[in-house]
């Protein structure tokens, strides 16, 4: 049996199908990769936070404990960091932690700010429980 060879009349098809499929494949996968970076970057201020909040709310520590423990874990994590903010009204202590997204589409916001507070540490005579 010879195979017979026939030239269909082919008028680019498949050709326009590819080059309008492919870059919308490839905006879904660098969606799906920056999305997972800001989720990243999320955890890392937010776990920042929580441990700045925490060492900051211990009896006399205040807020230069906080700011280090905070920059710590961004460091720790491979996050960039771009401000600590530290402040204690009261009997409350806040962290608020920015750290830095990598951009891939460009739509996506280039940063996340995640804020803690925790109540500060006090000593209680026990006449006073």
């Amino acid at each position: 049996m010879a195979l017979v060879w026939t030239i269909r009349d082919e008028k680019g098809e498949t050709t326009t199908q590819t080059v309008i499929m492919i870059p919308a494949l490839m905006l879904l996968v660098l969606l799906g990769v920056q999305a997972a970076l800001w989720y990243h970057a999320a955890n890392v201020a937010q776990v920042a936070a929580a441990r700045g909040a925490s060492a900051g709310s211990t009896r006399g520590a205040g807020a230069a404990p906080a700011t280090r423990e905070a920059q710590a874990v961004v460091a720790d994590n491979n996050g960039t960091l771009i401000s600590v903010a530290t402040g204690a009204d009261g009997d409350m202590i806040a962290v608020t932690v920015v750290v830095d997204v990598p951009r891939l589409v460009p739509f996506f916001p280039s940063s996340v700010s995640r804020t803690q507070r925790e109540p500060i540490e006090r000593f209680v005579p026990e006449g006073e429980r």
